[in-house]
């Protein structure tokens, strides 16, 4: 086996532990596509709001008929707990469980992100960050 595939097979083992602790945590790996889309919004799925008076304020501020088209157009669900704006400018809204079941399908890309823009985002995760820079270190 090459020094290549050595260095390959403890990165995909490190890979799968931080796949694992994102999984695991779900709101951990909210917190850090939040951080990612603060630095270049390269997540921009994970960019939601709470679904609440709040939202609507702030992004039809006097425009109501707006907000109407935006939500009609849209996959607008009242009860939903959060909202965000599809391609075209329509709300969509989605609950907690369609959330964490977008961190399931997108894991890999969340992982390549953070990877990537690690210097540039905040973590708080003790665990998550040794295993980013280990990873880092392999790669160098």
């Amino acid at each position: 086996m090459t020094t290549n595939k050595i260095i390959d097979l403890k990165n995909n083992n490190k890979i799968e532990s931080l796949k694992e602790l994102l999984l695991n945590d779900k709101q951990l790996s909210l917190d850090i596509c939040n951080e990612i889309n603060s630095w270049n919004g390269e997540l921009d799925q994970f960019d939601v709001c709470s679904n609440d008076e709040e939202f609507f304020n702030v992004y039809f501020n006097d425009n109501p008929a707006e907000a109407v088209r935006a939500a009609f157009y849209g996959d607008y669900k009242y009860m939903d707990e959060y909202v965000r704006f599809d391609g075209y400018g329509n709300i969509e809204s989605l609950d907690q469980y369609q959330l964490e079941n977008e961190v399931e399908i997108y894991i890999n890309d969340i992982i390549d992100a953070m990877i990537r823009n690690y210097s540039h985002i905040n973590i708080y995760n003790d665990e998550l960050i040794e295993l980013i820079e280990s990873i880092i270190a392999n790669d160098n």
